[in-house]
């Protein structure tokens, strides 16, 4: 039914809508989040599920769920690929999907996040809900999950589960982020061009770079004492994966350096692929945008998710780089 998932059978959160002349239907889960499919995809799914094994189903919704906040269209050759190729995590794997999940999710400490286990079971990587409550029972014996469930009348599941982190979740959530990022994205560098009067936000942006595991570059954390400056800021800027330019009221009106740390990137963008993301103009207050960044789509970070929008570029750029 079109009111239900074609690949785990909740609730859709909105209607399905079709594009490209009705060959692209899209979806929005609870549970598996958003992706698009084919016609040739939907009947392939439509022959797996008259066969009654499910076991693929847990699969798909993790591959989906896996591609990092994209939009992912699942067509026939990549859905077969995905149900004979693509593993479950072990528990130790699903045990960490679950914290580092919380970790980015929670705003705050002392935060939970409530919902029925099986919209948890992709996130996670297990076949369903009973999954999800065997991986939070155990983190929460180890003390890094503050974990219970509320069931409903005459239902012996749990019914709706609430997940935080203690504090040696927290701990657990940062070294499982610093492991991560240590051996995927150290060795992409993110050059930071601003005006000296937003050097206190640039700084902000530094440090949430480096804890996502980047090396941004900074003129205050990275120029050392005794070096020509001018031709340290520029090897940086030849050396650097991503160029971005925090755009502000103070950018707009600078001279001098600003417009040559611009030229250069702009003269090494026209050396990259058409597809390349390099040059990410980024916003920290609500600002016009340099003339000459007019044709590339900006970040406003100052949005509650702007962050998240630059994070999401990086890695789109870090993908497109290794494809």
């Amino acid at each position: 039914m079109d009111d239900r998932c074609p690949v785990c059978g909740l609730l859709l959160l909105s209607p399905i809508t079709t594009s490209n002349i009705g060959e692209n239907q899209h979806v929005q889960c609870a549970r598996c989040g958003r992706f698009a499919f084919t016609r040739t995809a939907k009947r392939k799914l439509e022959g797996l599920e008259a066969q009654g094994d499910g076991g693929w189903k847990a699969k798909l919704s993790y591959w989906i769920r896996d591609q990092q906040g994209e939009y992912p269209e699942i067509n026939y050759n990549r859905l077969v690929s995905i149900i004979e190729d693509i593993k479950l995590p072990t528990i130790e794997e699903q045990a960490n999907n679950l914290i580092a999940w919380l970790g980015k999710q929670l705003r705050s400490p002392s935060d939970v996040i409530s919902d029925d286990p099986v919209v948890f079971a992709a996130i996670v990587g297990c076949e369903n809900g009973h999954g999800v409550d065997y991986v939070a029972k155990h983190l929460a014996q180890k003390n890094i999950l503050d974990y219970n469930y509320e069931t409903e009348l005459g239902r012996q599941d749990p019914y709706l589960v609430k997940f935080g982190l203690t504090f040696e979740g927290w701990q657990k959530y940062r070294e499982i982020i610093r492991e991560k990022n240590s051996t995927t994205r150290s060795g992409y560098s993110v050059f930071l061009s601003y005006a000296r009067e937003d050097k206190e936000a640039v700084e902000n942006l530094h440090a949430r770079l480096e804890g996502e595991g980047f090396s941004p570059w900074m003129d205050t954390k990275n120029l050392v004492a005794g070096e020509d400056w001018k031709l340290a800021l520029a090897r940086a800027i030849r050396e650097s994966t991503f160029f971005v330019a925090c755009l502000s009221k103070n950018f707009a009106g600078k001279r001098g350096m600003i417009q040559q740390e611009l030229k250069e990137a702009l003269d090494l963008w026209k050396q990259k692929l058409p597809e390349d993301i390099y040059l990410i103009p980024v916003r920290l207050e609500d600002c016009g945008t340099h003339e000459s960044l007019g044709r590339f789509q900006w970040v406003d970070l100052f949005e509650e998710d702007g962050f998240e929008k630059l994070l999401r570029a990086i890695n789109e750029g870090v993908k497109r780089l290794e494809n």
